[in-house]
């Protein structure tokens, strides 16, 4: 079953329609592969806690493995997951545009009302 939803996420990730708005162009694809692995890595996270407090409570040492199994790879997960944001961050063309968003370009609206709270 896993490999099918591998493989429905790599064909959907390129190949499927996607909304077209400016502000989003292609990125939106992004949501096919990078927040499900986000999703994993928490979950690993957790499961790697819950281990690591068990194995605490009882000194068992097959909990202590299991945690550092967890760890393991989520770190892996953690590694891949750095490198797709390096990516989805330099294709964003919303901080690209300086009309849409001035102070990305170091410009900035002098006749913009100023806001105080």
């Amino acid at each position: 079953m896993s490999i099918v939803l591998v493989f429905y996420s790599l064909y959907f990730g390129m190949m499927g329609e996607v909304p077209s708005k400016d502000i989003l162009n292609e990125t939106i694809r992004n949501l096919y592969y990078h927040v499900p692995m986000w999703f994993c890595m928490i979950l690993l996270f957790s499961y790697a806690f819950v281990y690591a407090i068990r194995y605490l409570s009882s000194n068992d040492i097959q909990y202590d493995l299991k945690s550092a199994a967890f760890n393991k790879v989520r770190s892996a997960n953690w590694i891949e997951n750095l490198y797709l944001d390096k990516g989805t961050n330099e294709s964003n063309s919303f901080f690209k545009d300086s009309d849409s968003f001035p102070l990305a370009s170091g410009k900035e609206d002098r006749n913009a009302p100023i806001i105080s709270v």
